[in-house]
């Protein structure tokens, strides 16, 4: 009797064990993505061939941003850690250097229609670099980040797209969930 009430007992003991080590890994999964909280990190190409087949908003949601990446709009540069506006218009976009970033995370009346922010990543160092969307009190319209690597960040690597999507995505913080769309393209010198 006493032999069967001990096996009852860590029988119990092993089941609230496995509850609490499921809870924990729960846990830290919860945590471990939480850097991104409702972020979605997309290499741009494909967002853009996705969305060219798709329901008419989205369809104008890709114009939309074909347009303030590529199109004549005004912009706003940040390099060196100096701020370069070569027009009087308000900026619907800013082009910055890692190391320029930081002024994103200052008060500029500039910033305020800013839609999109384009991050130039040139070296392995600037993979370092950590963005808070959280911290960027004048950019109440930004839409979108697009980070731009210079190089192939995954060089060698057997599951390229999961490695750049990986990459990209340790460099972006956000506990708050903004409405962001998170992109990135990689430009190999030719």
């Amino acid at each position: 009797m006493k032999k069967h009430l001990l096996c009852d007992r860590s029988l119990t003991y092993r089941k609230s064990i496995s509850f609490v080590t499921l809870w924990l890994l729960v846990g830290l999964y919860a945590f471990s993505t939480a850097n991104v909280f409702g972020q979605e990190v997309r290499q741009l190409d494909n967002f853009l061939s996705t969305h060219s087949s798709s329901t008419e908003k989205e369809q104008q949601e890709k114009a939309n941003l074909e347009q303030l990446l590529l199109g004549l709009r005004p912009t706003l540069y940040l390099q060196s850690g100096e701020l370069i506006q070569p027009g009087q218009s308000a900026a619907l976009r800013i082009t910055t250097d890692v190391q320029s970033a930081k002024l994103l995370n200052e008060e500029n009346p500039l910033f305020s229609k800013v839609e999109v922010v384009r991050i130039n990543i040139d070296s392995q160092g600037d993979l370092t670099f950590s963005f808070n969307l959280d911290n960027l009190p004048s950019l109440e319209n930004l839409k979108y980040v697009v980070f731009r690597c210079s190089f192939d960040i995954c060089e060698g690597q057997p599951e390229k797209n999961a490695c750049e999507v990986k990459k990209i995505s340790t460099m972006v913080h956000s506990a708050s969930g903004k409405a962001i769309t998170i992109l990135y393209q990689i430009i190999s010198p030719s």
